[in-house]
C-alpha cells in the first residue's frame, strides 16, 4: 500500500516538472532567437558602415553635378553592401557642403525568430562624414610651353587654367603654408634659371649657394632670348641619367655650340641661330607657398620649341624630390604630407632636327619612340616613390600612342584626363585641385 501511494506521489511531480519545462523551453529558443536575429542585424551594420565609409571617400575625391555624385555613390555602396538574403538597402542619401560631404543609409534585415512575437525585421543605420582639408600637399605642374600652344592662342588658356589650380588650392586651404606648388614649363629643354647658379632670381643665394650647372666659359645669366653671349637658363644632360632623379651637374644649353662654345656650323645646315634658340624663357619655380609668385611666374609662359614631354617630367619629379639641386620638398616617407605631380602636352614627343636637351641632334639617335619610352621609365619610378600623377593631353590633334602613354602614366584611369578643348583643359585643372585633399573618416 505504502509502495503504491509512492509511486502515484512521483507520478504527480513528474507532471508539474514537465509542465514547468513546457513553459520554459519556448522562452529559451524565444530568447536564442532573438540573439540570433540581433546578432545579424549587427552583422548587417557593420557591413554597411563599411560600404558607407568607402563610399564617403571615394565621392568626396570625385568632382561632378549632385546627380553624378549620387550615381557613384551607390555604385560604390552596392559593390561593398552584399546583404545577400539577410538584408535589403532601403535608403541611400548624399549630404554634400563645400568642407564636408555626409552619407546615411539604412539597411532592412530579415528577422527568422523574432517573427513570432510580431517583428518580422530590423532597420539599421549608419553614416559617414568626410571633413574635406588640404593639409600638406605638394605638387608640381609640368606645362607644356611648346610651339604648337600658340595656336588659336592655347598658352592662355593654360595659363588660366593654372591660375585657377593655384588659386583654387590656396582658396580651400585652412593655411597657405600647407600649400607648395612648383612649376615646370618645357619644351625643347627645361629652363632652370639662376638656380642652377646656386641663386635665387633676384642673385641672392640659394641653399649653400651651391651650382648645379657647369659653367666652364665664365657664361653670365641673361633673360634676353635674343642674346648672343649670355645663358638663359636651360640645361642639356645625357643618357642614362636623363631620367633619373640625380644631383647633377648639368650641361648649359647652347644652341649649336660645341665643348669650346664655337658656332657648330654643321649644326643646322649653315643656318646660324642665337645660343639660347627654343630654349624655354619661362624658368621653374620650386615648391613655393607664395600664392602671388606663383600667379606671376604663370603669366610668363609662352609656347617655343619642340615637345620633350619625357624631359619635362623628369624635372618635375627633381623639384619634388628632397634630394638635390631642390630642397623644398618633404622627405620620402613624411606622411604629413602627399606628393603628386599634374604633367600636361599639347602634342606628341618631338625632337628638334638640331638641338636639343640632349645636345646636337646629329650625335644622338633619340627619337619619338625613345623619348616616349624614356616617359614611361620615369613615370614608373615616380609612382615607386609614391608620387601620385596626373596627366592631360590637350586638343584634339593628339594621336592615340600618346594618350596611352598618358593614360599609363596617370597613377589610375581615373586620373587621366582628356580635354579636346581650351574650356576642358581649364575644367581638367579644376577639377584636380579639387580632387587633391586629405580626407579622414571623421565619424
Amino acid at each position: 500500500m505504502i509502495i503504491q501511494k509512492f509511486n502515484h506521489y512521483l507520478k504527480d511531480y513528474r507532471g508539474v516538472t514537465i509542465a514547468a519545462f513546457a513553459l520554459v523551453v519556448p522562452m529559451l529558443m524565444a530568447a536564442t532567437g532573438m540573439a540570433i536575429d540581433m546578432s545579424r542585424a549587427y552583422m548587417v551594420k557593420k557591413r554597411l558602415g563599411q560600404a558607407v565609409d568607402s563610399a564617403t571617400l571615394a565621392v568626396a575625391e570625385s568632382s561632378g553635378s549632385t546627380a553624378e555624385l549620387e550615381d557613384k555613390m551607390d555604385a560604390y555602396i552596392d559593390a561593398n553592401f552584399d546583404g545577400n538574403r539577410f538584408a535589403t538597402l532601403i535608403r541611400t542619401e548624399l549630404f554634400p557642403t563645400d568642407d564636408t560631404l555626409k552619407i546615411e543609409a539604412e539597411a532592412r534585415s530579415i528577422n527568422y525568430f523574432m517573427t513570432i512575437f510580431g517583428h518580422d525585421h530590423i532597420d539599421v543605420y549608419v553614416e559617414a562624414t568626410v571633413q574635406k582639408e588640404l593639409r600638406g600637399i605638394e605638387t608640381v605642374l609640368v606645362m607644356d610651353n611648346t610651339g604648337s600652344m600658340s595656336s588659336n592662342n592655347n598658352i592662355a588658356a593654360l595659363r588660366q587654367a593654372a591660375t585657377d589650380f593655384v588659386n583654387i588650392m590656396f582658396d580651400r586651404a585652412p593655411d597657405p603654408s600647407v600649400i607648395k606648388i612648383g612649376l615646370v614649363p618645357y619644351s625643347t629643354s627645361v629652363n632652370v634659371g639662376r638656380y642652377g647658379l646656386g641663386q635665387y632670381p633676384n642673385g641672392s643665394q640659394y641653399g649653400d649657394g651651391t651650382p648645379f650647372v657647369n659653367n666652364p666659359h665664365g657664361l653670365s645669366y641673361t633673360t634676353n632670348y635674343n642674346s648672343s653671349n649670355g645663358w638663359l637658363g636651360c640645361v642639356t644632360e645625357d643618357e642614362p641619367e636623363d631620367t633619373t632623379d640625380h644631383e647633377g651637374p648639368w650641361e648649359m644649353y647652347r644652341f649649336c655650340r660645341d665643348e669650346d662654345d664655337n658656332y657648330d656650323y654643321s649644326c643646322s645646315r649653315n643656318r646660324y641661330y642665337r645660343p639660347n634658340y627654343v630654349c624655354p624663357t619661362s624658368y621653374v619655380t620650386p615648391l613655393s607657398s607664395d600664392q602671388t609668385d606663383l600667379l606671376n611666374r604663370i603669366d610668363t609662359m609662352n609656347a617655343r620649341g619642340h615637345t620633350l614631354g619625357n624631359y619635362g617630367m623628369v624635372w618635375g619629379w627633381r623639384l619634388i624630390s628632397p634630394a638635390f639641386p631642390f630642397q623644398e620638398g618633404s622627405a620620402w616617407n613624411d606622411q604629413d604630407w602627399r606628393k603628386s605631380v599634374i604633367m600636361m602636352t599639347d602634342g606628341q614627343n618631338t625632337m628638334h632636327p638640331y638641338y636639343s636637351a640632349y645636345g646636337m641632334t646629329k650625335d644622338h639617335s633619340i627619337r619619338t619612340t625613345q623619348e616616349n619610352e624614356k616617359f614611361e621609365e620615369v613615370c614608373e619610378r615616380m609612382k615607386e616613390d609614391g608620387i601620385i600623377i596626373y596627366t592631360i593631353t590637350f586638343t584634339s590633334s593628339i594621336n592615340s600612342t600618346t594618350k596611352d602613354y598618358y593614360r599609363e602614366c596617370a597613377s589610375d584611369e581615373t586620373k587621366y584626363y582628356d580635354a579636346p578643348g581650351q574650356s576642358d583643359l581649364v575644367d581638367a585643372f579644376q577639377s584636380i585641385s579639387r580632387e587633391l585633399s586629405n580626407l579622414y573618416i571623421s565619424k
